[in-house]
C-alpha cells in the first residue's frame, strides 16, 4: 500500500517542479526540471512452457518514477540528468528493483555548428530500428561515451564512441582481462531535400565485443568485430506517410570452437494513410524481413542481430517475439471516438525466415528457458498470429491512460517445440492472452 501512496504522491507533486527558474544575471545559469511516474499492471494468461512462472498465469505490477534536470550555462554549455527508479513489485532481484542514473551528460557548444557531448546518454538513429530510445521499457537503453555533433543547414553529422556493456568474465572462456562491448557510430541525416522527404538517414556502426557474459543474465557474447550499414527513409504527403529501413551486417565472430563470417540483413517498410480531421484516422500496412541462419554448423552466421531497436511497437505489443530470423506482415488502424479516447487495433502474421533457424526470445516473457537453450521451437516457419487492441486517453491533468489487450495464437513452430535435453515434446499450443494497464504522467 505504501508503494501506491508514494507513486501517487510523486505524480501529484510533479507539476510543482515544472516551472523554469529565472536567469541569474551574474552567473547566466538556467534550470529546468521535469519529472513523472508510471504504474503498469500485467496479466499474462496461459504462459505455457518457457515463460515465467512456467506454465502458469501470472499478474505482475511494476512502476517507473523519474526526475529530469537540465542546467544551462549561457549558450555554450548544458548538462542533463535523468534519475529513474524502476521495480517489479514483490521481486527482490537486483535487476527487477533498481535505481539508476539513466542519463548524465554534458554538452559543450564549441561553435555555431559543432557540439561535443560526453557522459551517459540515450540515442536514436533513423527510424529507431537498430538504435532506439526504448522509452516503453522501465529501464530505457543508455550508453556511456563521447559524441561529436555537427549541425549544418543541409545535414546533421554525428560521431558516437559508446560503451554498451561491461561484461562479466566467464571462467576458462573469456580471453580479455576486462571484456566489454563498444559501438562506434557514424550518423548522417540529410535535411531540406524536398517538401516530401521527412528523413533520409545514412548510418554506419563498428561494433567490438569480447567474450563475456552480459551482467544479470545468462547470455554469453562471442568475440565480434562487426560492421553495420544502414539507410532510413521517411516521406510525407498531405495524407500519406511511408517509411523504409535497410540494414546490412558483416564482419567476423569468434567462438571458443571456431571463427565465423557474419552476413545478416534487415528490410522493413510501412505505408500510412492519415486523416486528422476525420476522427484522427490513421491506417497502415507494414512488412518486415530479417535473415536467419539455415545451418548453425557452418562458418557463416546469418542470424540477424537486432541490437537495441524500439522494441514494443515494432513486432507486436505483446513483446513476445524479437527481430532475428523473423518475417511478418502487419496492418492496423487507430481513430478517436467519444472525442477524448483513441482506439487502435493491429494484426500480425509471424513467420520464421528460415524454418530450422533459431528464434530470438532475449528479454521477452519466454526468455527464461529459450535463451538458455533448454527449449527450442520446431523446424516450421509458422510462428503464429497476434492481435493487439488498445485504448488511450490523455486527461486534462496530463495523466495518460493506456489499456492494451494482446492475443497470440501459436503456430506450428510452437506446437512442435521440444526440450533439447530430453527431445521430449512440449505442449505449447495454447493461445496467450495479455492485458496491460498503463497509467503515467511525464513532462
Amino acid at each position: 500500500m505504501w508503494r501506491i501512496f508514494l507513486l501517487g504522491l510523486v505524480v501529484l507533486a510533479s507539476p510543482f517542479a515544472q516551472a523554469e527558474l529565472e536567469r541569474d544575471p551574474d552567473t547566466d545559469i538556467f534550470y529546468k526540471f521535469g519529472a513523472g511516474a508510471r504504474f503498469r499492471q500485467y496479466y499474462f494468461n496461459h504462459a505455457t512452457a518457457g515463460a515465467e512462472p512456467t506454465g502458469e498465469n501470472f499478474v505482475r505490477s511494476s512502476h517507473r518514477a523519474q526526475i529530469d534536470l537540465m542546467i544551462r550555462k549561457g549558450e555554450f554549455f548544458k548538462t542533463y540528468f535523468r534519475a529513474i527508479h524502476q521495480g517489479t513489485w514483490g521481486a527482490n532481484a537486483v535487476d527487477q528493483n533498481n535505481f539508476l542514473i539513466q542519463q548524465a551528460w554534458g554538452d559543450w557548444k564549441v561553435s555555431e555548428f559543432l557540439n561535443l557531448r560526453f557522459g551517459r546518454e540515450a540515442i536514436q538513429v533513423g527510424r529507431g530500428l537498430v538504435y532506439g530510445y526504448n522509452e516503453w521499457e522501465n529501464a530505457p537503453t543508455y550508453y556511456d561515451g563521447f559524441s561529436t555533433i555537427f549541425d549544418w543547414d543541409v545535414l546533421d553529422f554525428s560521431i558516437h564512441a559508446l560503451k554498451l556493456y561491461q561484461l562479466d568474465k566467464v571462467t576458462n572462456v573469456s580471453t580479455a582481462s576486462d571484456p566489454d562491448v563498444t559501438n562506434f557510430i557514424l550518423d548522417v541525416n540529410l535535411k531540406q531535400i524536398s517538401d516530401y522527404i521527412r528523413m533520409a538517414n545514412f548510418n554506419f556502426a563498428q561494433i567490438h565485443s569480447d567474450i563475456g557474459q552480459i551482467p544479470n543474465t545468462t547470455t554469453i557474447l562471442n568475440k565480434q568485430s562487426i560492421q553495420r550499414f544502414g539507410f532510413d527513409l521517411v516521406t510525407d504527403g498531405v495524407n500519406f506517410r511511408t517509411g523504409a529501413t535497410l540494414n546490412y551486417v558483416t564482419g567476423t565472430e569468434i567462438t571458443p570452437a571456431k571463427s565465423m563470417t557474419v552476413k545478416q540483413f534487415l528490410v522493413d517498410g510501412e505505408a500510412r494513410y492519415m486523416q486528422p480531421d476525420w476522427y484522427r484516422l490513421n491506417a497502415w500496412f507494414g512488412a518486415h524481413y530479417d535473415s536467419g541462419d539455415k545451418d548453425a554448423s557452418d562458418n557463416v552466421n546469418e542470424q540477424y542481430e537486432p541490437l537495441n531497436y524500439n522494441f514494443h511497437i515494432n513486432a507486436g505489443r505483446l513483446d513476445l517475439l524479437k527481430f532475428g530470423n523473423l518475417t511478418f506482415f502487419r496492418s492496423g488502424f487507430s481513430m478517436a471516438f467519444f472525442g477524448d479516447w483513441d482506439l487502435g487495433i493491429e494484426a500480425f502474421v509471424f513467420r520464421k525466415t528460415v524454418s530450422n533457424g533459431a528464434t530470438n526470445f532475449f528479454r521477452t516473457p519466454m526468455a527464461t528457458q529459450f535463451s538458455a537453450g533448454t527449449y527450442q521451437l520446431g523446424a516450421d516457419k509458422q510462428l503464429g498470429t497476434e492481435l493487439d487492441l488498445w485504448i488511450t486517453r490523455t486527461f486534462s491533468s496530463g495523466v495518460n491512460l493506456d489499456i492494451t489487450l494482446n492475443y497470440f495464437n501459436p503456430g506450428q513452430a510452437f506446437h512442435k517445440a521440444t526440450n533439447t535435453a530430453t527431445s521430449a515434446s512440449l505442449l505449447m499450443d495454447k493461445s496467450i492472452v495479455n492485458l496491460i494497464v498503463d497509467v503515467g504522467f511525464f513532462f
